[in-house]
């Protein structure tokens, strides 16, 4: 099994696994925590527009950056802002967002499907080891640096708005402040993972990983380590497994095939015990 180490989009792609397993296994455990999985599948269909965006204004369309972070990250902010000035219920809100942006994404998509290869706009949905270069993974390691900085110190405050705002506000938590903080990290993690497991399916490896922990943990402690492990975890397998196997299918599929595995095991687990 070594010897696909030989090929280096594989190398790329286990180097990149690396650090998307430990950011989504940490920032899915305050999704989880915070009931925001909506958000996650919103925030992975808006960085699809993102991309789509990019291509129609000239970037290389393997690593649109800027316009990914920059529409992705516009597109949290404006839906934190519109659920602070509004009393609608944030899952409605976020539902108007996410078909608003499915529909522009897919307009953008379907009308630089003409200039660019289909294969380019399948990679987009579900993922492809084999666009992952260089800058990807720069890219991804500073990702991960910033995102681990700002929450080795703020993780608690973060957990905390989570589970009783009333709390948090007595202490004199920001939690509008927080919660603008916690979309923009949600929305550039996202992005960090897109190449690997897709826009489509990027929200689910938030979640699976992070339920598997939680089927088997007994502290705050053990359910972030096993949802890093199960991510990282979840991320090697998607990865090697096709190719050893010679099987043809999307990375992000193929990673989300072994983390819904896990998660069976984890419930068999939670069930002998």
């Amino acid at each position: 099994m070594l010897e696909i180490l030989n090929y280096s989009f594989i190398t790329n792609a286990l180097i990149s696994a690396f650090f998307i397993g430990p950011l989504l296994g940490i920032i899915g455990t305050l999704v989880v925590s915070k009931k925001m999985a909506f958000y996650s599948e919103a925030i992975g269909h808006a960085a699809m527009t993102g991309i789509a965006i990019g291509i129609i204004l000239g970037e290389n369309y393997l690593t649109p950056y800027l316009s990914t972070f920059g529409y992705s990250i516009l597109f949290g902010i404006l839906i934190i802002y519109t659920k602070t000035k509004t009393d609608i219920a944030s899952d409605t809100l976020i539902g108007i967002f996410l078909a608003v942006s499915i529909s522009i994404g897919a307009s953008l998509l379907t009308y630089t499907a003409g200039t660019i290869n289909p294969h380019i706009i399948e990679n987009i949905l579900f993922g492809s080891i084999l666009t992952i270069e260089k800058i990807d993974i720069y890219i991804l390691i500073t990702i991960t640096v910033l995102v681990f900085i700002i929450l080795y110190p703020c993780y608690n405050k973060f957990l905390l708005i989570s589970i009783n705002p009333s709390i948090a506000l007595a202490r004199k938590i920001n939690i509008k402040f927080y919660e603008y903080l916690f979309i923009i990290l949600l929305s550039i993690t996202t992005i960090g993972a897109i190449k690997i497991v897709g826009s489509i399916l990027v929200e689910a490896l938030l979640l699976i990983p992070t339920a598997s922990a939680k089927n088997i943990s007994n502290s705050m402690r053990g359910f972030i380590g096993y949802s890093i492990l199960f991510s990282t975890l979840s991320c090697i397998l998607g990865i090697t497994l096709p190719v050893y196997l010679t099987l043809s299918i999307p990375s992000g599929a193929a990673v989300i095939f072994s983390s819904t595995i896990i998660f069976i095991i984890s419930i068999i687990i939670k069930k002998f015990n």
